[in-house]
């Protein structure tokens, strides 16, 4: 039995695009950015895949340099940033590191792979999904596809602006 809480967040479009084809999301809004900072920084950790890293990596102020952040790949990269650790770890290797180091609570950032392996491996205990005013034609889905099914509980439903609603969902077991 593992003590980790586990949130996956993410902001997507209507059609379930968590980014467009090239891994940019600059359709998200202010708002999606504040509560997403938020909850990560509330976690102290995120672990994302080196993709979402490499759209993420210019970002001012990411990762966070009070937090940890977790890059998952099969093609480990050198980081001048102690918080930064770019490791070849499955989802349970990933909380392992991250337990022996203290945590009780991470964000799982994306993308799609990485939500969808965490999704599989049971590792997911709640869904934030910010859900923005915009379709997107082709891009990354929320979800790798994958034959499986999850039963969600809705916990609680928030207006962030006056068009993206977040929506909180607490996974079944």
């Amino acid at each position: 039995m593992r003590d980790m809480k586990t949130i996956l967040m993410a902001v997507a479009s209507l059609n379930g695009m968590i980014a467009r084809r090239d891994g940019s999301y600059d359709w998200a809004s202010k708002e999606d950015k504040e509560a997403f900072f938020a909850v990560y920084k509330k976690a102290g950790c995120i672990i994302i895949g080196r993709n979402t890293y490499e759209a993420r990596k210019n970002i001012p102020g990411f990762p966070n340099p009070a937090c940890i952040c977790l890059v998952l790949t099969h093609r480990p990269f050198q980081s001048d940033k102690p918080n930064l650790h770019p490791i070849e770890a499955t989802p349970r290797e990933a909380f392992a590191f991250l337990e022996a180091r203290g945590f009780t609570s991470v964000v799982i950032g994306g993308g799609g792979q990485i939500n969808t392996e965490f999704l599989r491996e049971g590792l997911v205990d709640e869904i934030i999904l910010d859900v923005e005013p915009i379709t997107l034609g082709r891009g990354i889905s929320l979800f790798a596809p994958e034959d499986m099914q999850t039963k969600l509980k809705l916990l609680s439903v928030t207006k962030l602006n006056m068009s993206t609603l977040q929506i909180h969902y607490k996974v079944l077991k």
